[in-house]
């Protein structure tokens, strides 16, 4: 995958979440980290080939969030 596409597949998820209230994105209703997570794979999928997993991270509380796509679990990342 070329760099710009990846970039331009990023940005456009990061417009869709930035500067908007959370709650009202569609499928954000209750933002968690993953639901946001699932949210962003479902938005990136289609557009990033071999996309294996969202890594949501937090620096304040130290929580994550790593999501591997709809058949595999959740897993809560500690820092």
């Amino acid at each position: 995958m070329h760099f710009d596409d990846l970039t331009a597949a990023m940005q456009d998820a990061r417009d869709a979440l930035d500067h908007r209230m959370l709650n009202d994105i569609d499928g954000l209703a209750a933002p968690t980290l993953e639901r946001i997570a699932i949210w962003l794979w479902n938005r990136l999928q289609n557009r990033v080939p071999g996309l294996a997993e969202i890594e949501i991270a937090r620096d304040s509380c130290q929580e994550g969030c790593i999501y591997t796509g709809p058949a595999r679990d959740i897993r809560l990342a500690a820092e």
